[in-house]
């Protein structure tokens, strides 16, 4: 189990309840559409700091979108 496993259900929750695209969210983060579509569907892992960019954004703590071990 990796601490990543939820990540992209977290990330589609955050982001629908901002009534965002993944086009939109993709423009306020400064990484391309289809790197968050794979990140919501768990098909790539984004790095730390990234991870912290988006929680920042969506302002929850990082444990609300990875699993902290």
């Amino acid at each position: 189990m990796s601490a990543f496993d939820n990540f992209g259900n977290n990330l589609i929750k955050l982001r629908k309840q901002k009534n965002m695209t993944q086009m939109e969210l993709a423009s306020v983060l400064g990484i391309s559409y289809s790197t968050i579509a794979m990140y919501e569907t768990n098909k790539r892992q984004p790095r730390m700091e990234v991870v912290k960019k988006i929680a920042d954004f969506f302002n929850v703590p990082v444990s609300e979108l990875i699993q902290v071990v």
